[in-house]
C-alpha cells in the first residue's frame, strides 16, 4: 500500500521502514481518516503491496497478470512492478511501488511500438454513460513520446467485445503527470463495441518510436502509477436540493459546498448546467462558492467538474470561486494539508465591470467585492505551508476582481488548457495576474527535475484598472502570468528543489507584462508565443521579465512588443537587477523600444501572424506559410513539446520544430 502525508511534512529522511513507522503512528495519534476505495471507483490501485493496517484498500489490485507486447521481435521489452513509482512520503526522494515497461536494443530501428498491459481485472459498472466514467493515472517517460491509452472490454466469457483508446502527451522527460480522460473523450479501436458494462476490462499503455533528428537511443522507458477508473460520486444542480443525498441526477445538491462537505478520497463531483453562488457571502466560513474540505490521495484525487456536455458557472461575486485553502493572519487553523485535487471543466466566473457601479464607494479598496479570486490555492496560513498534487485543467476563468488563478506555497502543480482573461480590473493589491504562482514549497526532496507544469493556457486581457486610494503604487501588475519568489530566502529557509516548466501557452494584451517572473529560479520558458503585453499606460513593462531570477532557460519563444515597450526584461529605462545564468535559445523578437537580448539562435523580425489583435473573437496568431518562425526552434531539449497548443504534432523529423505555440 502506497504510503504518503496528508497532515505533515516534518518525516526524516531515512529508511522506508522508519518512515512508515512514524507516519502511522502520527496517523493514529492525530486520528487521521485514512482515504479509502470509495464505492463510486471501479476499480483503483497504487501497485504497492499491502499491509496489514491499511485493511480498506483492495488486496488483489494490483495487476498479478500484467504483461509486455512487442511488434518488432528484434527488440525486448519488459513489464514488471518495483520502486518506479510517485514519490508519496513527504521530505524523502524514496519512491513508491509502480509499473515500469522497458524496450532495450533499439539501434537503428525505426518501425516499432511496445505496451504494458494489466491482463483481464473484474469490475462491477453499472453506468452505461461514457461520459460519466473517467480514467486517471501518473506517467513518466525516459523520453518524451504520447502514450497511446487502451480500455477493452470483456464479456463473461472472457471474449473482447470492443476498445477505445486516446492518447496522451507528456511534457517532459522524468516528469510525472497526471492525466485524467473520460471515456466518450476517446476513439473506438478495431472490431465490436466498447461495453462498459462488462464483467472484464483490460487497461494498457503504448508506446512507439519517434525519430527526432539527431537522436538516437538504446532504451526508452514508461512507469506507470496511481491508477483509477472512477464514476461520479456526487451530483449538483441549482434545481437540486442539499437535503438530497446528492448520489443521482433526480437527488442533486442544490451547492457545491453540499457535495464538498462529503467528498472524500477518491470522489467525483459533477456540476450540472446552470449557475452557482455562495449562498451566504458575507459567512466568514464560507469565504467561496466551492471550498475543498479534506485532501484525496496519489490514485484517489477528489474532483470538482462539469457534468459531460454541460457548462456550469461558478459566480464569484463578492467571495472566491473556488478555494482550495484554510487559515489567516488571523487564524492559523489546524486543517488538512490539502493534496491530490482536481478542478476541472469549469467556467468561474466574476462581476469586475459590474463592482464599478454596485459598489462605488468601495473602489480602491481591498474588499470582498473587489477582490474576489477565481480559484484561489493559498497555504500561506495553514500550520504546514504546502499543498501538494493538485490539478487545473480546460477551465475557464474570467471577471475576476483579483487573480484569476492564485498559488501560493503549493507543490506539483499542474495548469493545463485554461483560459484566464479579463481578470484584475477592481484590484488595488499587489503582484496580481491571471495567473498568479507564489512562494512555492516542496512537497518531497527532489532535486533540479520538472514538478509545476504549465503548459497549454491561454492568458489575455488581464489587466489592474483601479488606482489605489493610498500608497506609493497607484496601478501595479496585472500580469498574464506571474511566477514570484520561489527563490527568495527571506520568504522561504531553503529555495524550491523542482523546476517550472511554461510550455506552449498564448499570452497577449494584458495590462502588466506577459509571462513576468521575479525573484525565482529553475524556470523553462519554452515555445510560448507572447504578443503586445504591458498594455497599461502607467506600466509599459515588457513581455517577458526576470528581476532577480537565476538558472531560467528561455527556447522557442515568440515575444512581439509595442514599438515604446520592452521586449524581453520588466521596465523600459532599466535593466533586470540581479539575474544569473539566463539562457536564450532560438527565440524570435519583434518590435519594442530598445533591442531585445541576444542569445544563441535568435531572430528579430516579424512572425507574420494570420490576423494579430487584442480582440479575442478574431484573433489569430497562427503564422503565414512564409513566417521566419516556421522551422526556427531547437527540439535537441527534452522540455521542448511534441505538440502545440492544440495538440497538433510538431514536425520533428527535420528538427524544424516552430518558434511559439502553435506550429504551422
Amino acid at each position: 500500500m502506497k504510503t504518503y502525508s496528508n497532515t505533515f511534512s516534518d518525516i526524516p529522511e531515512v529508511n522506508i521502514k522508519f518512515a512508515l513507522g512514524i507516519l502511522v503512528s502520527a496517523m493514529l495519534i492525530l486520528a487521521i481518516v485514512v482515504p479509502n476505495a470509495q464505492a463510486q471507483a471501479i476499480y483503483t490501485t497504487d501497485f504497492n503491496k499491502e499491509e496489514h493496517y491499511w485493511k480498506d484498500y483492495a488486496p488483489k489490485a494490483q495487476w498479478d497478470s500484467l504483461s509486455s507486447t512487442v511488434s518488432n521481435q528484434k527488440l525486448s521489452a519488459k513489464a514488471r512492478r518495483g520502486k518506479f513509482g510517485t514519490v508519496d512520503i513527504a521530505n524523502t526522494t524514496i519512491p513508491s511501488d509502480g509499473l515500469k515497461l522497458t524496450v532495450k536494443e533499439l539501434g537503428s530501428e525505426k518501425e516499432w511500438n511496445a505496451s504494458l498491459n494489466s491482463g483481464l481485472l473484474p469490475v462491477k459498472n453499472d453506468e452505461s454513460n461514457l461520459g460519466k466514467l473517467t480514467i486517471s493515472f501518473d506517467h513518466a517517460l525516459s523520453s518524451i513520446r504520447p502514450v497511446l491509452v487502451r480500455i477493452e472490454s470483456f464479456d463473461k466469457e472472457k471474449r473482447k467485445t470492443g476498445a477505445l483508446e486516446k492518447h496522451v502527451y507528456p511534457a517532459t522527460s522524468d516528469f510525472y503527470l497526471r492525466s485524467t480522460m473520460e471515456l466518450s473523450e476517446m476513439e473506438a479501436s478495431g472490431i465490436g463495441k466498447f461495453n462498459p458494462q462488462d464483467p472484464f476490462v483490460q487497461f494498457s499503455f503504448e508506446i512507439s518510436n519517434l525519430e527526432r533528428a539527431g537522436y538516437s537511443e538504446d532504451s526508452v522507458a514508461l512507469r506507470i502509477d496511481n491508477f483509477a477508473f472512477s464514476k461520479p460520486a456526487f451530483y449538483v444542480s441549482p434545481t437540486g436540493n442539499n437535503s438530497n443525498d446528492g448520489r443521482i441526477e433526480k437527488t442533486a445538491f442544490a451547492d457545491p459546498q453540499a457535495a464538498l462537505d462529503l467528498a472524500k478520497a477518491g470522489d467525483i463531483i459533477l456540476l450540472m448546467e446552470g449557475n452557482y453562488k455562495n449562498p451566504d457571502p458575507k459567512n466568514p466560513l464560507q469565504p467561496a462558492v466551492a471550498r475543498f474540505k479534506r485532501p484525496g490521495g496519489p490514485a484517489s484525487y477528489i474532483t470538482l467538474k462539469n457534468y459531460p456536455g454541460h457548462k456550469p458557472v461558478i459566480l464569484c461575486h463578492g467571495s472566491d470561486g473556488v478555494m482550495i485553502s484554510q487559515g489567516s493572519k488571523f487564524d492559523f487553523m489546524e486543517t488538512p494539508l490539502f493534496s491530490y485535487l482536481e478542478i476541472r471543466g469549469l467556467t468561474i466566473r466574476g462581476n469586475s465591470e459590474e463592482v464599478f457601479t454596485l459598489y462605488p464607494n468601495e473602489i480602491g479598496d481591498p474588499t470582498k467585492n473587489t477582490e474576489t479570486r477565481g480559484i484561489n490555492i493559498d497555504a500561506t496560513y495553514a500550520p504546514t505551508r504546502m499543498y501538494h498534487h493538485i490539478r487545473i485543467a480546460d477551465n475557464l476563468v474570467e471577471y475576476c476582481g483579483a487573480d484569476g488563478i492564485f498559488a501560493s506555497a503549493v507543490d506539483y502543480l499542474t495548469l493545463e488548457n485554461n483560459i484566464i482573461r479579463f481578470n484584475n480590473f477592481t484590484t488595488v493589491s499587489f503582484a496580481m495576474a491571471g495567473f498568479s504562482l507564489m512562494m512555492y514549497a516542496d512537497f518531497d526532496k527532489v532535486d533540479n527535475v520538472t514538478k509545476i507544469l504549465v503548459r497549454g493556457n491561454e492568458a489575455y486581457g488581464n489587466q489592474c484598472k483601479v488606482y489605489k486610494k493610498t500608497g506609493p503604487h497607484k496601478i501595479f501588475n496585472g500580469n498574464g502570468m506571474l511566477f514570484d519568489a520561489n527563490s527568495e530566502e527571506y520568504l522561504f529557509p531553503d529555495a524550491y528543489l523542482g523546476r517550472t516548466l511554461i510550455q506552449n501557452n498564448l499570452v497577449y494584451g494584458n495590462g502588466g507584462g506577459g509571462i513576468q517572473n521575479w525573484g525565482s529560479h529553475r524556470l523553462d520558458i519554452v515555445n510560448n508565443t507572447l504578443y503586445h503585453n504591458g498594455i497599461t499606460p502607467e506600466l509599459k513593462w515588457g513581455n517577458l521579465g526576470f528581476d532577480f531570477c537565476k538558472d531560467v532557460n528561455v527556447v522557442n519563444n515568440i515575444v512581439v512588443a509595442l514599438e515604446d515597450r520592452p521586449l524581453d526584461s520588466w521596465m523600459e529605462k532599466r535593466e533586470d537587477r540581479n539575474t544569473a545564468n539566463i539562457v536564450r535559445v532560438n527565440n524570435l523578437y519583434f518590435g519594442g523600444v530598445k533591442p531585445n537580448i541576444k542569445g544563441q539562435g535568435d531572430i528579430v523580425g516579424d512572425p507574420l501572424f494570420v490576423n494579430p489583435t487584442l480582440d479575442h473573437t478574431i484573433a489569430d496568431f497562427s503564422l503565414k506559410e512564409n513566417s521566419p518562425a516556421i522551422g526556427a526552434g531547437i527540439f535537441q531539449k527534452e522540455y521542448v513539446p511534441i505538440i502545440d497548443i492544440n495538440e497538433k504534432w510538431r514536425k520533428l523529423k527535420s528538427n524544424a520544430v516552430t518558434l511559439g505555440s502553435l506550429e504551422k
